[in-house]
């Protein structure tokens, strides 16, 4: 991908998004530019994952378009909010960070020293070294997310979509993680975090996107909260 940064990476025009027959998000217009950092916000239920799994391609709009600069599958990295891992399947940690590289290694042509050079660095990054031979059942819920960190790191993708990645994890894999989602962002990577912590909001992420009641609002993290605390009903407990 050869976007410059503040270059479209993805626009959702006259979009509506839902499931069946119910509207989740009203008609929107928004854009995502290559290198932005923005935190998606706002009350249970009110749209959040739903606009996530648009971006991803699981959810197509009801009306309207989103129009894509990049290739879903092989420049995405998506840590989805309930992992479809099953932690009772009796594999290490370095053989789920391997099967992000799936769709480069195939599943009999095995790995290059390349490819195992990666894997290294991003259990290196997460923390996760000494326990890359541990089975993940054995894990903490803090060490698990950080396995599934080095799984999107190891894609090396230039967007990295999480949702509510933190939920359920210890203080220092969280302040661990930051470190390393802002070390992507100065990178050059897109990342787009769907977060109910307005304070990590506040203090983390440069842009914001609020969902409520099917409205959608976007723009500068401070001026959004600034400019709309009250009359769209923006608070410290979202």
């Amino acid at each position: 991908m050869n976007l410059k940064s503040s270059e479209p990476l993805f626009c959702f025009e006259k979009a509506i998004l839902g499931y069946e027959s119910q509207v989740i998000v009203s008609e929107f217009d928004l854009q995502i530019n290559q290198g932005d950092f923005t935190a998606v916000f706002g009350p249970n239920g009110g749209g959040k994952s739903t606009f996530i799994k648009a971006i991803v391609g699981e959810l197509e709009p009801f009306q309207g378009k989103i129009r894509r600069n990049f290739r879903l599958k092989k420049q995405t990295a998506y840590l989805p909010q309930k992992s479809s891992v099953d932690r009772k399947f009796p594999i290490t940690v370095r053989n789920l960070v391997t099967t992000a590289l799936w769709h480069e290694t195939g599943l009999f042509r095995g790995m290059t020293c390349c490819h195992r050079d990666q894997v290294d660095e991003a259990l290196c990054d997460v923390g996760m070294a000494k326990h890359a031979e541990r089975t993940l059942c054995s894990l903490s819920g803090g060490e698990f997310q950080r396995a599934l960190f080095a799984r999107m790191l190891v894609q090396k993708a230039p967007l990295m979509l999480l949702d509510e990645p933190f939920i359920g994890v210890d203080e220092t894999t969280v302040e661990d993680l930051t470190i390393l989602l802002k070390e992507c962002h100065r990178q050059g990577r897109t990342i787009v975090i769907v977060l109910h912590d307005l304070d990590f909001v506040k203090a983390h992420v440069p842009r914001a996107i609020y969902i409520e009641n099917q409205m959608v609002l976007c723009g500068d993290t401070q001026t959004l909260l600034r400019e709309k605390p009250q009359q769209q009903g923006l608070n410290d407990n979202v």
